[in-house]
């Protein structure tokens, strides 16, 4: 998928078709491994710290309120801990069986 958000409309919520809101996941097309809202959305909160004291958590994906170019895994931002931010969410894994 190119920066353009020529077919990411189709698998990720961003400031193109978001209309200023988050949506229920899977919503949209899953990707080809079966996951949905890999990338915008929401912000997806991660393990990784940055900046000592490590007082910054990692942000990846971009969310619904940014352009098509954030909304990718090598893209990150940084949020204090204990801040709270419109767009930014977690998700749950688990072991597979």
């Amino acid at each position: 998928m190119g920066t353009d958000g020529a077919q990411l409309g189709e698998y990720a919520w961003y400031e193109k078709n978001a209309d200023k809101q988050t949506h229920p996941v899977g919503m949209l097309k899953a990707n080809a491994w079966g996951l949905h809202d890999m990338h915008g959305n929401v912000w997806e909160w991660v393990q990784d710290c940055r900046y000592a004291p490590k007082l910054d958590r990692v942000n990846r994906g971009g969310s619904w309120d940014f352009n098509a170019s954030c909304c990718r895994s090598a893209t990150w931002d940084h949020t204090k801990l204990g801040h709270h931010h419109y767009d930014i969410g977690f998700r749950l894994l688990r072991k597979a069986p």
